[in-house]
């Protein structure tokens, strides 16, 4: 989660993003906003 996430939204970088976790063995990750994120306490 992040507040500054309007440079890795963009669809290059996410597919670079999966490729260097898929090639790690790492899942791919979920790009969200604070306001995407529910907090259940």
């Amino acid at each position: 989660m992040s507040w500054n996430f309007r440079h890795i939204v963009k669809l290059d970088k996410i597919k670079g993003y999966n490729q260097v976790n898929l090639l790690n063995g790492y899942g791919l990750p979920t790009i969200v906003s604070p306001r995407e994120v529910s907090f259940d306490e």
